[in-house]
């Protein structure tokens, strides 16, 4: 059930340039949201901007939820100016969250820039061994982050004092691996244990998710990404968050045996004629923001 409600702001700190951590004291909300989620933030008390901003949910602790943001408007400006004490309106949790593949023995979560911000609360339920599956082995995890620049680097610590391994690659080779991130990821798997299998979680740009996907498929893993799409209302109302998907029973499959999980249409940048559109459309707030990476049609 979608909750709104007026959450008070407790910090909003600064995490690098144009980086900010908001925290909001909103336990009707916070006792329900699932990894992967998000909530609608209202930017401003007046009608400027109009529409709320939708924000992924970091990280919940107790009544809390932490929300890393980018100021990249006029909406997230005004976050920005948010101070302590400042009633915030929000509603949530809205979307699918991401979900276990209880076959998977090593989780890769790999996010571009501020696409990190789901990342720590599923971090933090694979550890919790939170699934519906009963009782499935806990994997191990691994964050790998891309940045632009060193200065560009956060949270790293958060992931630290979980216990999890936290990988950075730069463009520009001032901190860690230089180089894309997906180049890192070909790496990692690379040096995979024949007894280990890897599942694949994305959140950043489409570019790089799609590159994923492209991963994925060349070695038949299982990949999940959550897609930033423009969301005015939230909850299927608007249609403004349409997402360009492959319809099921059309197109090339992937071999035989595959995993249910990994069951899903190969990238095919020229589909053969058909008689049916191979291709339909569903909404990135109600049918996402997580989707499976080969259902996506990349354009």
């Amino acid at each position: 059930m979608i909750t709104c409600v007026s959450a008070r702001a407790l910090e909003n700190r600064p995490l690098a340039p144009g980086h900010f951590m908001l925290i909001l004291e909103a336990a009707p909300i916070a006792s329900k949201v699932e990894p992967g989620q998000f909530i609608q933030i209202r930017c401003a008390e007046g009608w400027d901007p109009f529409l709320p901003r939708p924000m992924s949910v970091y990280r919940v602790e107790e009544d809390k939820l932490f929300i890393l943001y980018e100021v990249v408007g006029k909406g997230t400006a005004r976050m920005a100016q948010i101070e302590k004490g400042h009633p915030v309106e929000i509603y949530g949790p809205l979307g699918r969250p991401f979900f276990r593949v209880p076959e998977a023995t090593h989780c890769f979560l790999v996010g571009g820039g501020v696409g990190l911000a789901p990342f720590y609360a599923l971090a933090e339920a694979f550890l919790k061994n939170r699934s519906p599956i009963p009782h499935p082995p806990r994997p191990k995890i691994t964050v790998l982050f891309g940045a632009r620049t060193k200065a560009r680097v956060y949270c790293e610590d958060d992931f630290q004092r979980l216990g999890v391994p936290f990988e950075v690659a730069t463009d520009d080779g001032t901190y860690g691996f230089r180089g894309r991130v997906t180049e890192l990821l070909e790496r990692r798997l690379a040096g995979l244990s024949p007894d280990e299998t890897a599942a694949l979680y994305a959140c950043g740009p489409n570019v790089m998710m799609r590159e994923v996907c492209r991963i994925a498929v060349s070695r038949n893993l299982p990949c999940q990404v959550s897609l930033d799409e423009p969301m005015a209302c939230g909850f299927g109302i608007c249609f403004g968050c349409a997402v360009k998907v492959r319809v099921e029973g059309r197109g090339n499959r992937v071999k035989d045996g595959a995993t249910k999980s990994a069951e899903a249409f190969e990238l095919e940048p020229n589909p053969k004629p058909s008689t049916l559109s191979p291709f339909t459309y569903k909404l990135a707030c109600k049918d996402g923001p997580v989707f499976e990476a080969r259902e996506v049609v990349w354009d």
